[in-house]
């Protein structure tokens, strides 16, 4: 019987035009509910079983561009903080969205307009819980943090749309996952969840037009 994974691929798949290219399925790993790293360990181990999750996924998705080797460490310089509350209007009060949002723009992306650069940079984004250090970084862990290194060698920027805010639940009665700081992947903010409709992702969506310069 397919599982929860099989079931998310098989929905996304109705979502996008072309899922054969777009999707990519591995569920023959036994790793946790997680996108590994190199360092995680199957499940039931406690060994790195030496899977590059963030690798693989960039190697799909972008398939036309060879992928350099990741940054040992992210050039601390190039991480950026932003107002989130500035593409938020009434209607997302209490929908779990923080304050603030998070970006890494490597150095060849900084240095460059991006219609200059011979290179252009693309753009990654990673919508989910967020965490800062004492001096009010993004601090990525995990997952997060291999996909930054792999943005400063290979010219792509990242944005980190940040949940984990104040939940109403007044508003939002079921959305006990949303008040655990998780993107609302369930509906249990808005049947909608999966639109550009949604609560979450009517302010990803601003944020991307203001990162791509179309509002």
């Amino acid at each position: 019987m397919p599982g929860a994974v099989e079931n998310t691929h098989a929905l996304l798949a109705q979502l996008v035009t072309n899922p054969a290219s777009q999707l990519k399925l591995v569920n023959t790993l036994p790793f946790p509910h997680t996108l590994p790293t190199n360092s995680t360990p199957f499940y039931n181990s406690s060994t790195g079983a030496g899977y590059d999750g963030p690798g693989e996924c960039l190697r799909w998705v972008w398939a036309d561009r060879p992928l350099a080797r990741a940054a040992p460490q992210p050039i601390p310089a190039n991480f950026l903080t932003f107002d989130q509350e500035e593409f938020m209007d009434v209607h997302d009060a209490g929908a779990g969205l923080q304050s603030v949002g998070y970006a890494y723009v490597p150095t060849r992306c900084r240095r460059l307009p991006v219609e200059r650069a011979s290179s252009p940079c693309r753009l990654l984004l990673l919508p989910s819980g967020c965490h800062a250090n004492q001096m009010g970084q993004w601090a990525p862990g995990n997952s997060d943090a291999v996909f930054v290194r792999y943005a400063e060698t290979n010219g792509f920027a990242v944005i980190k749309a940040c949940v984990g805010g104040k939940v109403n639940l007044t508003k939002y009665p079921g959305a006990n996952e949303v008040a655990r700081g998780l993107l609302d992947v369930y509906g249990q903010l808005t049947e909608d969840y999966a639109m550009q409709s949604a609560p979450h992702m009517r302010v990803i969506a601003r944020i991307l037009r203001r990162a791509a310069g179309r509002q």
